[in-house]
């Protein structure tokens, strides 16, 4: 118990460390195009992130023989600049909307890892605390409440971008759709 604040400490240290060698790695490439380079880092972080959060538990399942509990803290969110409300009447809108702060290049990306390794984690304990997709109901209720304030609220508005496709969702989509042909004998009579 005495060494539970070095623990976090670590791990906050470790996230950091691994999204700024992530970022730095993907720049490193010299991809062709910026869906190049968001297919390459998108991978990369579901990957290392995966392998981060499940190494443990998998080697503590199979190769130790013992079942091991653990609940994965999100992490903070960032604080957006705030004017005094005396300072905040004086200003235009369009004054108010530019001081807020700007909208992350990838700003779903965090949000979607977040509950892919949650639901990772869920499904992989809900035999040893039958309450964890409850509790992930509550905490995904509240993350859904507080990202609409925090996008309608704490930051500018993102700069639209057309995009040809779905990106990396295609082939993930078809390899689905295959599977659940495979799988079931309905779609084989429609």
């Amino acid at each position: 118990m005495k060494y539970t604040a070095f623990i976090s400490l670590f791990l906050l240290i470790r996230t950091i460390i691994r999204a700024f060698a992530h970022t730095v790695h993907s720049g490193t490439e010299r991809p062709r195009t910026q869906r190049d380079y968001e297919y390459s880092f998108a991978f990369k972080m579901f990957l290392f992130t995966f392998l981060n959060n499940y190494s443990t538990l998998i080697y503590i399942a199979f190769f130790k023989g013992r079942i091991f509990q653990a609940w994965w803290r999100q992490r903070r969110r960032r604080q957006g600049k705030e004017l005094l409300p005396e300072q905040r009447a004086a200003l235009a809108r369009w004054e108010e909307d530019y001081l807020l702060e700007e909208c992350p290049k990838l700003a779903p990306f965090d949000e979607y890892l977040e509950m892919t390794i949650q639901f990772g984690f869920v499904t992989l304990f809900v035999a040893a605390f039958p309450l964890a997709p409850l509790f992930a109901l509550i905490n995904n209720i509240s993350q859904i409440r507080l990202d609409a304030y925090r996008y309608s609220k704490r930051l500018r508005r993102p700069v639209a971008e057309r995009a040809p496709n779905i990106g990396a969702k295609t082939p993930s989509s078809f390899k689905q759709c295959c599977l659940v042909q495979y799988n079931t004998k309905y779609v084989g009579r429609m």
